[in-house]
């Protein structure tokens, strides 16, 4: 207080209103200190307090350490039983897991309904997952009845989809589509909304599951669309073998000709016609082409099917879809090979070469869908190329032969005395076509074997062709000549070793010889021959006429008189017509009866010889020809013959026919 009293002296004057403040603020520091002073004893005094709670707290802490150490093992110890507890409870549900499941899995998936099915594996999935995690020895067992599980319910699924994919590969004739012009049935979009799915959940299985699984669902799909290609071109490949016979020799594999445009094919023609309205050949190129349209559809599926593999993957699924349909290719192939090798007199042979060309315009299609994009090493229509290639190079000499052959060989049985158009006629005619419808392949086969080493008598048919020694450009030319010259000969002396009557030979000569120019002259055969075998071909056909009009002489001699019978020419003929019988009535009566009698029996003889040796039925303009040139040979001689003694009262019971009766009698004897 006096320390104050110092700083602030105190007046005793009289109070003044700043005094009063003044005292007013000491007595407020007076309050303030006395409230400073008592905070300070309060401060130190918690200080003292807080001191003691801080010491005692570090009692605390040391004492509460070890309990919280202990209070931390027991909550582990906690956790783990109670994990313990759940593995248990785990193991305990999974064990039950597997004979829940076991019914289920092998009563098998309804195909319409695949959920509950497809949920159950999920479900054997993550027991087998969490089981393996454990790495528990006593599991091993429960593992392995689970992943039976799993195989057994992956297996049943792949068996649906199999019966799907075979549900939407039904039977068909692909070849009868292929000739229509219709579309392949494709997979249904049913098969697709239901497989496709499938596919992906069984391909996304676990190791060891998906990858063993979606190969047998691979393999599922290719086999039964292997066998769904193979069984569509199943009936393309009997037609092969079953248009491979000379009749549809006559015929192309590609473009349909009529009746009209097969020369001397008019029955092969009308066969066809009646059949299907159209005459073409199934050919092993044919088989190709459906075959190529099949395996191009097959492969744009695959793209859609198994759009999710990479394309390696896709390629080795292509190329298990097309052994077996290509082992059926090489079989008919190799069938057709022998077929045409075993034909008698080379009856086939062009069947070679056209296929060969069939196999040749092919190949590249064939490289490209079947070897390229499969991967493949193996070329079946390379090795049937080969193969048909041999056949045709055999078949070069192998036809001279077999005409030379065929003409020294005398005939047995119905042929010994048969006049039709033999089979070895058509042919000659059908393997010359062949070869001038194919020239450079034909050129190609014949550089091979070299200017006359083909067995024929090849400098007549040079000659008769005009070509040279050395012209490669002339090889087929040349090469035909030979064939038509050896068949010209070899005919002549099949002629002469038939049996039957006499007059037989001249109607075979005709017959042949008719067949064979009008085929030659109205195909492409003439192109390469010349004109020059026209002009053989026209003499040959003259003489063969002239020797079968000798065939009626007979009955224009019968008519002559004795004096005249040597005579020949015009006036003979004259002499004929005349008639003139000398000598006394009974000598002429006599010579009448002779004439009328060796007239009827030359007549009898050549009716009997036609009804044995026609003229052929598809000869309708010679047969027309002849029977023209023969009335004119004999029934104006004998209508005059007739006339001269209708007089005599005799020669009436002679006479059996008239002029007109004569007439009618001939044209019966052209009738088909």
């Amino acid at each position: 207080m006096s320390t104050f009293s110092h700083r602030f002296p105190t007046s005793t004057s009289s109070t003044t209103p700043g005094s009063i403040a003044l005292e007013q603020a000491n007595a407020d520091l007076t309050l303030l200190q006395q409230s400073l002073a008592r905070g300070a004893k309060i401060s130190d005094r918690m200080s003292a307090v807080l001191g003691n709670l801080d010491d005692r707290l570090a009692r605390l802490e040391k004492s509460l350490v070890p309990i919280y150490r202990e209070t931390g093992k027991l909550t582990r110890v906690s956790k783990n039983l109670e994990s313990t507890m759940r593995s248990i409870d785990g193991l305990l549900g999974h064990h039950d897991l597997v004979e829940r499941e076991e019914g289920l899995i092998k009563a098998g998936p309804k195909p319409d309904d695949l959920k509950p099915y497809l949920a159950a594996i999920d479900r054997l999935v993550s027991a087998s997952e969490a089981l393996r995690k454990t790495d528990a020895e006593g599991q091993r067992g429960t593992l392995a009845q689970m992943s039976a599980l799993i195989d057994s319910g992956a297996k049943q699924l792949v068996a649906v989809f199999t019966r799907w994919v075979k549900e939407t590969s039904p039977s068909m004739d692909a070849g009868k589509l292929f000739d229509q012009a219709k579309p392949f049935p494709t997979l249904s979009a049913a098969f697709l909304e239901h497989a496709l799915p499938l596919i992906t959940y069984l391909r996304a299985l676990p190791d060891p599951h998906g990858p063993t699984i979606f190969a047998a669902l691979t393999a599922s799909y290719t086999s039964v669309r292997a066998a769904y290609i193979d069984d569509s071109v199943r009936n393309c490949a009997r037609d092969v073998l079953a248009d491979a016979t000379p009749e549809m020799v006559l015929f192309s594999p590609r473009v349909a000709q009529g009746a009209d445009e097969a020369p001397g094919g008019g029955a092969a023609a009308a066969a066809a016609a009646a059949a299907g309205g159209a005459a073409e050949r199934r050919g092993l190129g044919r088989l190709l082409d459906v075959l190529f349209a099949l395996v191009k559809s097959e492969h744009a599926l695959l793209g859609t099917v198994f759009s999710t593999l990479p394309a390696s993957a896709r390629t080795s699924i292509y190329a298990s879809l097309l052994p077996l349909s290509l082992a059926q290719l090489s079989t008919t192939g190799a069938s057709l090979n022998a077929l045409i090798k075993k034909s008698p007199a080379h009856q086939l042979i062009p069947l070679a070469f056209a296929t060969y060309t069939e196999l040749q315009e092919r190949a590249g299609e064939f490289e490209e869908w079947v070897r390229a994009k499969a991967a493949r090493k193996e070329n079946e229509v390379g090795d049937l190329t080969h193969a048909f290639r041999g056949t045709c190079m055999t078949s070069l000499p192998g036809i001279l032969e077999e005409t030379k052959a065929w003409g020294n060989k005398p005939p047995v049985g119905s042929d010994a005395s048969s006049a039709a158009v033999q089979p070895v006629t058509i042919n000659v005619v059908n393997f010359m076509r062949q070869l001038s419808d194919n020239q450079p392949t034909a050129e190609g086969f014949l550089s091979v074997l070299g200017a006359g080493n083909w067995g024929g008598p090849s400098k007549t048919s040079a000659v008769m062709a005009g070509a040279k020694e050395g012209d490669e450009g002339g090889l087929l030319q040349r090469y035909l000549n030979d064939v038509l010259s050896v068949f010209l000969t070899a005919l002549d002396t099949r002629a002469k070793l038939l049996r039957g009557r006499q007059s037989t030979s001249p109607i075979f000569l005709l017959n042949n010889l008719s067949y064979i120019r009008h085929s030659v002259l109205s195909s492409s055969i003439i192109d390469v021959l010349g004109e020059s075998s026209e002009d053989t071909l026209n003499k040959r056909m003259r003489t063969a006429k002239a020797s079968y009009l000798d065939i009626w002489s007979p009955l224009v001699s019968a008519l002559l008189d004795a004096g005249f019978a040597e005579q020949s020419g015009a006036a003979g003929a004259l002499k004929a017509g005349l008639g003139a019988v000398t000598g006394g009535g009974g000598t002429e009566r006599r010579e009448t009866k002779d004439r009328f009698v060796r007239f009827g029996e030359a007549l009898d003889e050549v009716a009997a010889l036609h009804a044995q040796a026609r003229i052929d039925e598809g000869e309708v303009e010679l047969r027309e020809r002849l029977k023209g040139e023969v009335e004119r040979m004999v029934v104006p001689t004998y209508a005059k013959f007739v006339q001269r003694h209708r007089k005599d009262n005799y020669s009436t019971k002679y006479l059996k026919l008239d002029a007109d009766g004569l007439e009618a009698k001939i044209r019966a004897i052209f009738e088909p």
